[in-house]
């Protein structure tokens, strides 16, 4: 029985962690919804997934634009140096 003390104090201490810590989810996951319309973590990785299919299709569009802009005004560029 020593040790009820420092027992009730661990106690006391991670009950405070939980408490920050489902602070801190639930202000997460109500920045997911602002942001993103997102109203739970399965949502926000789909959507995640999403963005980033989007950022690969976006950047093979500019690298053909760039590409073809390369192509056409190069060699005109070249002569202007």
């Amino acid at each position: 029985m020593d040790d009820y003390p420092a027992l009730v104090r661990k106690v006391e201490a991670l009950r405070q962690r939980k408490a920050k810590a489902d602070g801190a989810l639930e202000q997460l996951l109500k920045r997911l919804k602002e942001e993103f319309g997102c109203k739970h973590l399965a949502a926000a990785k789909k959507r995640l997934e999403e963005l980033e299919q989007e950022e690969r299709d976006l950047f093979t569009a500019y690298k053909e634009a760039r590409e073809e802009f390369d192509r056409k005004w190069g060699p005109k560029l070249k002569e202007l140096e």
